[in-house]
């Protein structure tokens, strides 16, 4: 762990979004402008990778990357993701509001709040059939980390979903996580 924080220059129009993969920082400007670099050794080098994106995801290992396009909110799928040279993308599923990918799913939030999964992903098929998965309630964002997926309900609420493996790439239904709110202004 570094001793102390690092100041770099962001890419873009004011950085909405950040994510970091094994290879590459990703950042999305407010103005729908995604950039990456590769991590730095002596510092970032921004290169634009693509406009007009609402919101990107990434996988852990950076080999799966899906965007949000901003006006027709639908997700697209990249095939071998290159920093240089020609991308394919592959439309991946309409009326997306919030994508998160593991290495080889994607939980998808559709814009009418309902939840789907695509499995079975990987460089040669970066995206799947979505099937429908059950929710307590309408979901604003979406998490999958060593095989938990979180969920934050529209009204702040945190669920998680534990279990997932290659026979159940689901897992085994939702579970309640309160969480407290702690306040940092305390009158004596």
């Amino acid at each position: 762990l570094a001793e102390s924080w690092m100041g770099y220059s962001g890419p873009g129009c004011g950085i909405l979004s950040l994510q970091v993969t094994d290879r590459h920082v990703w950042c999305l400007d407010f103005k729908g402008g995604l950039f990456c670099s590769p991590l730095p050794e002596t510092g970032l080098r921004w290169q634009r990778f693509e406009d007009n994106v609402h919101q990107v995801a990434l996988s852990p290992s950076g080999n799966l990357l899906w965007k949000v396009e901003q006006k027709t909110m639908t997700a697209f799928a990249c095939a071998k993701v290159s920093v240089k040279g020609k991308r394919h993308w592959y439309k991946a599923a309409e009326q997306t509001a919030f994508v998160a990918l593991s290495d080889d799913s994607a939980w998808i939030i559709r814009t009418n709040g309902d939840l789907y999964l695509q499995t079975g992903l990987s460089v040669e098929r970066p995206c799947a059939r979505s099937v429908k998965v059950d929710s307590p309630c309408v979901f604003s964002q979406v998490c999958v980390r060593g095989g938990v997926v979180w969920a934050l309900s529209e009204h702040k609420a945190l669920f998680y979903r534990e279990g997932m493996n290659s026979y159940c790439c689901e897992g085994e239904g939702w579970k309640y996580d309160t969480v407290r709110y702690c306040s940092y202004f305390e009158t004596s």
